[in-house]
């Protein structure tokens, strides 16, 4: 099935335009994987912790700042490892919200660092692009222009307290490559949740294309059983009335031989018609198989199911027609579901109700014949 992009472009011709790539979009994470972004946050944070206690040896906190430089130093690395903690926890929930904080977090930590140790001469700047680099990974564009902002205004920053240190154009070239390199990895990487969106928007179409009956559009057979099962766990834990009627037309066979199966199809169609007329919002409608229906009343007891049944049967005899004119009638066998019976029971106890109306030949009344209870 094909999906059109966000931005009407195909998404597998190749790396989407600047226009594309900056276009508002109502969910800019769609696509994204919040659990890979975390383990790619987790290794960058340690990685540059690592880091950053090499150059220490090398290139400590103590021109501009003396000894204090250490107590500053302290404290950022307790700082990046109570953040590796947070992210290496897999019960704490993090969002891209504060993977993007903790990324200016570290351009602050380094700016001081660098600061700290006299200017440009320490390269602890070398380790914004790493920062920098995460942001295209994970964010959208927006986020990291604003992050761009930042970083440029921290190279730029030695130029004012150690200008002998400082070469620009060393770092215009350096801003202005990363800066290219972080472009390319945002418009890959929105290439690949496109995609990744556009799969799993045809995974979720395919799903419920699966559990539709083509010729009436109410669910089928695989949906029944799925909202079957789930109803009944829910009546369970909320001890609340569950409900369910089987509907057979009747005589379809006849009208299938007599007049052919598009003319049986068309009776299907207009029964599906007035069922859905008749039951309630909140109640669901399923083609069973064949002429059968199945309608899951939410809430419901015996008492009203029984009258719904009454109306379901009324409202297909006056609005339904077999081919030569004869109304087009239709039984339907109710019960009420026990909490914690299994689906195969609820089915078999509104089948076994409506087998002995037909039975009885009741058409209009289901308060004719009670439900059978089945051996538990």
């Amino acid at each position: 099935m094909q999906h059109d992009s966000p931005e009407g472009e195909d998404s597998t011709a190749g790396l989407p335009s600047l226009s594309a790539l900056f276009a508002r979009n109502a969910e800019p994470y769609a696509g994204s994987d919040i659990a890979l972004a975390r383990r790619a946050a987790l290794a960058m944070w340690a990685f540059c912790t690592l880091a950053v206690g090499v150059l220490l040896i090398f290139f400590p906190p103590t021109h501009a700042l003396g000894n204090y430089g250490w107590l500053l130093a302290g404290a950022e690395f307790l700082g990046a490892f109570a953040i590796i903690r947070v992210l290496a926890d897999k019960r704490r929930a993090v969002g891209y919200d504060f993977l993007y904080v903790i990324g200016f977090a570290g351009l602050l930590v380094l700016a001081l660092l660098e600061q700290g140790a006299g200017g440009r001469a320490a390269p602890y700047h070398e380790l914004y692009m790493f920062l920098l680099l995460g942001a295209a990974l994970m964010h959208p564009p927006y986020r990291v222009l604003i992050f761009l902002v930042f970083l440029a205004a921290a190279m730029f920053a030695p130029a004012i307290y150690a200008p002998e240190s400082v070469h620009v154009g060393e770092i215009v070239t350096e801003l202005v490559l990363w800066t290219v390199l972080s472009f390319v990895l945002m418009a890959l990487m929105k290439t690949i949740r496109t995609q990744r969106t556009d799969l799993r928007q045809a995974g979720e179409d395919a799903r419920k294309l699966a559990r539709v009956d083509v010729l009436t559009g109410l669910g089928n057979r695989r949906a029944f059983d799925e909202a079957l099962e789930a109803e009944l766990s829910r009546s369970l834990r909320s001890s609340t009335p569950l409900s369910l009627i089987v509907a057979d037309l009747n005589g379809f066979k006849e009208i299938n031989d007599r007049f052919g199966h598009v003319l049986g199809d068309d009776c299907l169609r207009q029964a599906t018609a007035a069922l859905r007329g008749a039951v309630r919002r909140p109640d669901l409608c399923f083609r069973w198989g064949g002429d059968e229906f199945t309608i899951l009343l939410t809430g419901v007891d015996a008492t009203v199911s029984r009258a719904l049944a009454i109306r379901l049967e009324k409202a297909v005899s006056a609005n339904c027609h077999t081919p030569d004119g004869e109304p087009l009638t239709i039984t339907c066998g109710n019960a009420a579901l026990d909490p914690g019976m299994s689906a195969a029971d609820a089915v078999a106890r509104s089948d076994a109700t409506l087998m002995a109306l037909k039975g009885h030949g009741r058409v209009t009344t289901v308060a004719a014949v009670p439900a059978p209870a089945l051996p538990r």
